[in-house]
């Protein structure tokens, strides 16, 4: 009977032991600068023939977490933090914007949806870089949009157009977000206003 008990015991040792608390970080605060906008914040842009706006209707930033769990060789910290707009019922879609961390040593990367008309995506470590087969990333270091000085700005530019997708251009900055879009079924740049 000892030998059994014994036997047991060592097997619930081992099944205790191979239980780990694992904990992630959430989402980093200077990060942010990629979404740089809160729940009733209004975001607007100017064709110079019309102003629209834009009201953020959702935001989410991932939180820190821990739990027990089995042991792994490498466990997966995914964070991100998003804004979303409301439907703009001139141009007929919403905004929401991404800044994801979601794999092990890799950059972070942006997305930006225009909901029902496209997707543009990149990395902001990209600096004048084909991003893929449709995207083609241009850094601009310094730039001055409406008076204001930016600094590390991307210039996203399609390579070619996609029947049904009618976003061909953005230009995105830390703590700004995205300052200038140009949107093809109106022929039309939409620039940012009112800082």
């Amino acid at each position: 009977m000892r030998i059994k008990e014994l036997v047991f015991l060592l097997v619930i040792i081992c099944l205790i032991e191979s239980c780990v608390k694992y904990s992630c970080d959430g989402f980093p605060n200077e990060e942010l600068k990629w979404i740089p906008f809160q729940i009733g914040d209004s975001i607007y842009y100017s064709n110079e023939i019309d102003t629209i706006s834009f009201l953020v209707v959702d935001f989410h930033k991932s939180d820190s977490w821990s739990d027990w769990q089995q042991l792994v060789m490498d466990y997966w910290c995914p964070t991100e933090a998003y804004y979303v707009t409301n439907n703009n019922d001139r141009l007929n879609f919403s905004i929401k914007q991404i800044r994801r961390d979601e794999c092990i040593n890799c950059k972070n990367d942006i997305e930006i949806y225009f909901t029902g008309l496209d997707t543009i995506s990149f990395n902001d470590y990209s600096r004048n870089y084909d991003w893929d087969s449709t995207i083609y990333v241009k850094y601009i270091e310094n730039m001055t949009i409406n008076q204001k000085q930016m600094t590390d700005v991307y210039f996203l530019t399609k390579k070619k157009n996609i029947s049904g997708e009618y976003i061909d251009s953005v230009l995105i900055a830390p703590d700004y977000g995205i300052l200038k879009f140009y949107e093809s079924r109106e022929n039309s740049s939409w620039v940012r206003v009112k800082y």
